[in-house]
């Protein structure tokens, strides 16, 4: 009896500190709730057409190039242009026009060349680039040319030169050149930057009115007037600030709303009312620290201690709300609250609204509640890599638009119920239809096209 009392005593005492030191801890934050699903998929795939390419979508999602020359019309399978070049092809934002890397400009409509150039890079199509109305053709270590006339506006000599339209097709941007007039081909102003062949990003305000060129600052496109000295970023959706490296900035004062240091590009929320940034040391270029503000007026919203070198470094949905730091968790950015706990190196994604949360080698799970929808432990995602001052973006894990699915780079799954319903690369077109990137048994890629059906009718339904 008193061996009894002892052992009873002892597995007493072992309880109460599983509660005292495992439980309570957690109840500040809700840790991540696992229901394993066995549910079978509620949907399936009814496949459409095949085409021997990669699935390189172009334009509208109506076309798929092959990297050899051709265009393949998505919903038939049928080519609908073979350029016969071996070489990549650009298309027009409009689909009237295609050019292949051999310099032959052609009519999608009808497939007749209706003028030729001399390529400064062979094959290298992407030196090539439309306006966004599809009325110019600009060819780097060529020239500018009128559609569908051909006719030479101006020459370009730089083969490697960074090239940008303004959004209404009214200015062209080259790097460490010049701002130039549209149609006319007339040099307005001198830009800085670095020269060729050194990459440096440039941006156009969605309103057309400024331009921010890395290294240099940003412009007001009709007086070159240089509005703000800063190393280049991005533009708030309302063009009222830009956000870079080195802080947040008024255009229209060049007032300086809040400075910092950072080698990464701040993110910001769809609406551009918040940014997300991670600050780091001068001197050794560490890590300060994660913070989230308020654009405007450069309020600090959120700050969480940097936890060391990372696999996966913190995360901020699309609208703002919330911030996931792996090793740590997901914090509310009104409230400063943590929602869930999250282990160290797991790369999280959120879904477009920031509902759904996505885990590596884990799951999907509701972002208020922590629940987890499903259970999919082959789930890939490489995710953000931040490492003591870098920073690279790497998203390998898309949630389709309307939540239904999930894509890493190596499969498709149901969201619901965790079902693998396809292996390769997918690309989402739109609800309801998406194409899947494969290598068939002859080493070639094949890029099939299929419909989102309901399982009980998919009768005719196939899996890659």
């Amino acid at each position: 009896m008193h061996k009894g009392f002892i052992v009873t005593a002892v597995v007493i005492a072992i309880l109460v500190v599983v509660v005292f030191v495992v439980v309570l801890p957690y109840r500040s934050a809700q840790t991540l709730i696992p229901t394993v699903q066995t549910t079978p998929a509620s949907i399936a795939l009814q496949k459409l057409i095949t085409v021997l390419a990669p699935c390189n979508i172009m334009g509208d999602g109506s076309l798929i190039e092959s990297n050899d020359g051709k265009l393949y019309d998505i919903n038939t399978g049928l080519v609908r242009l073979d350029t016969h070049s071996g070489f990549f092809v650009v298309t027009s934002p409009n689909l009237a026009y295609a050019v292949s890397g051999d310099g032959n400009v052609y009519d999608l409509k009808t497939g007749a060349v209706l003028f030729t150039f001399k390529p400064g890079n062979t094959g290298f199509a992407g030196f090539t680039q439309f306006s966004p109305d599809s009325t110019i053709l600009v060819a780097a270590g060529t020239g500018v040319y009128e559609m569908p006339s051909g006719k030479q506006i101006m020459p370009l000599t730089s083969a490697q030169a960074e090239i940008g339209f303004s959004p209404d097709s009214k200015s062209l941007a080259i790097t460490a050149d010049g701002v130039y007039d549209l149609p006319s081909g007339q040099r307005r102003f001198a830009i800085g930057g670095r020269t060729p062949p050194y990459t440096q990003n440039q941006r156009f305000s969605d309103d057309g009115k400024y331009l921010t060129v890395d290294l240099s600052g940003v412009y007001e496109v009709t007086t070159g007037r240089r509005m703000v000295v800063t190393g280049g970023g991005f533009f708030t959706p309302d063009d009222n600030f830009i956000v870079s490296r080195d802080g947040i900035f008024r255009i229209d004062t060049g007032t300086a709303i809040l400075t910092y240091y950072t080698t990464a590009q701040p993110r910001l929320s769809d609406d551009g009312k918040r940014m997300f940034v991670f600050p780091v040391n001068t001197n050794d270029l560490t890590t300060v620290g994660w913070l989230v503000y308020d654009v405007a007026s450069g309020q600090k919203l959120l700050e969480r201690p940097a936890t060391g070198k990372s696999r996966s470094g913190p995360i901020m949905s699309n609208d703002g709300r919330l911030l996931a730091i792996d090793g740590d968790g997901i914090y509310d950015v009104n409230t400063g609250i943590k929602r869930l706990s999250l282990p160290t190196g797991v790369a999280v994604t959120f879904s477009a609204d920031g509902s759904l949360i996505a885990m590596e080698g884990d799951g999907i799970y509701e972002a208020q509640t922590g629940k987890r929808i499903s259970q999919i432990p082959t789930l890939h995602n490489e995710g953000y890599y931040a490492e003591v001052g870098y920073a690279k973006d790497f998203a390998s894990t898309v949630f389709s638009l309307n939540k239904q699915l999930i894509a890493d780079d190596r499969a498709l799954y149901e969201v619901s119920t965790g079902a693998k319903l396809a292996d390769g690369n997918v690309h989402f077109l739109k609800d309801g239809l998406l194409a899947i990137q494969t290598t068939n048994k002859d080493g070639k890629n094949e890029c099939t096209t299929f419909n989102v059906v309901p399982a009980s009718s998919a009768t005719s339904a196939s899996t890659p």
